[in-house]
């Protein structure tokens, strides 16, 4: 099955849809959101990483801007297609 990946923001100036950019994640960012993907909680990526939790979360809150997400769950499916996953 083949999921377009295409995200949209509203210009509310133009009244359109416009593509949203989706800037690429860091290795660390991407190895956060792997080990929230299999259901890890915060506390446990930092242990797993050696990092603490408030970073987890900053890097969270960073994926989420660089995927034009909202969601945990928009997030990791959008990593598990551009992976082919899905």
């Amino acid at each position: 099955m083949n999921y377009d990946q295409t995200r949209s923001n509203f210009n509310k100036e133009g009244s359109e849809f416009v593509p949203a950019s989706i800037q690429e994640l860091t290795p660390r960012e991407k190895e956060v959101l792997k080990s929230i993907a299999i259901g890890d909680s915060a506390m446990e990526i930092s242990e797993k990483l050696g990092i603490s939790e408030s970073t987890i979360k900053n890097h969270k809150t960073r994926i989420f801007r660089k995927l034009n997400v909202k969601t945990t769950a928009e997030a990791v499916f959008l990593f598990a297609s551009s992976q082919g996953v899905l």
